[in-house]
């Protein structure tokens, strides 16, 4: 039974979990949920996920939501090496270290400072900027000391942490400020070519939405 991804390509969470499978091989049945038409609270979605989030991950009846525990789980169960999630407690460690550090604080930073502006028509917010502002400081200064954010490889952090720095970019945000940054998403889409073989097509779509919605 092929693996199913409930998702939107257009969605950075979906498309960090796109890459992973396609840099392991991983042939995925990829079913779309339309969110604006609240598919993800159907009574069958919320059996598989009762967060009602997306991506969510169905292999032969188990099911698991949130991106990074999907590519964490991907790589553990069907790669053929531990170089995207080492083994090594250490390595490990700083790994997941850049796994929470993007969703609980760059991630957040990013969808609390933009999302607003096309989801709720708000003005930029001076405070979330200045939070945002100091998340990428942080990255700026872990990518002083290490060319991948946890280490001198690439990681599913890393994969993880370009898909984030993606959504700002769709809103036109500039990493000039922020050399490192800048120099290291580079890096990663030059060490991964798949990256944009995976994921053009829905930063596309995302960037169109949020030029449509930035009109209005």
């Amino acid at each position: 039974m092929p693996i199913i991804l409930y998702g939107r390509d257009w969605s950075p969470p979906c498309r960090s979990v796109l890459v992973v499978a396609k840099v392991l091989g991983i042939e995925m049945e990829i079913r779309d949920v339309d969110l604006l038409a609240k598919k993800n609270k159907s009574e069958e979605f919320l059996k598989m996920n009762p967060a009602h989030t997306i991506p969510t991950l169905d292999d032969d009846g188990f099911y698991l939501w949130e991106s990074r525990a999907i590519m964490s789980y991907l790589v553990q169960t069907y790669g053929k090496s531990d170089e995207l999630y080492p083994s090594d407690s250490k390595r490990r460690a700083l790994v997941d270290n850049m796994l929470y550090f993007d969703i609980g604080s760059l991630y957040q930073s990013i969808s609390l400072y933009f999302f607003p502006q096309v989801f709720a028509g708000e003005s930029p917010n001076l405070d979330k900027e200045t939070s945002l502002k100091d998340k990428l400081c942080a990255l700026n200064a872990v990518l002083e000391r290490r060319p991948f954010v946890a280490g001198d490889c690439l990681t599913i952090a890393d994969i993880s942490v370009v898909t984030t720095l993606s959504v700002p970019t769709a809103f036109g945000f500039s990493y000039e400020t922020y050399p490192n940054v800048a120099d290291y998403i580079e890096k990663v889409k030059t060490a991964l070519p798949v990256y944009n073989e995976v994921t053009k097509s829905g930063e596309d779509i995302f960037a169109g939405f949020v030029r449509s919605k930035l009109k209005t």
